[in-house]
């Protein structure tokens, strides 16, 4: 899919998780093309941060996961700690 597809760049852009457990409550985020073509309803994700200094750091890329069907409101802090767990397992220099 092409790199302007998804959530996954506004994640790198903004340097911090974005959770959507339900696209579609936020018509923002309804409008990328990921909804109508691979029918993503939820999306959970996270920047990979390389600190290269206490100035310097860079967005290596993303960890996420998507779903089919809107997620639960209530599930949105388990799913912010399980991905942020993963990016540490990922990146363990993350803080």
């Amino acid at each position: 899919m092409p790199p302007d597809w998804g959530y996954c760049p506004e994640v790198a852009q903004r340097g911090n998780a974005l959770i959507l457990p339900n696209v579609a409550a936020k018509p923002r985020f309804n409008v990328n093309p990921v909804v109508e073509r691979l029918g993503i309803q939820a999306y959970v994700g996270a920047p990979l941060i390389h600190t290269m200094s206490k100035d310097q750091s860079l967005v290596l890329g993303t960890v996420c996961f998507v779903g089919t069907t809107p997620m639960p409101w209530e599930s949105r802090h388990r799913s912010r700690a399980l991905i942020w767990d993963y990016v540490r397992r990922v990146l363990p220099s993350r803080t």
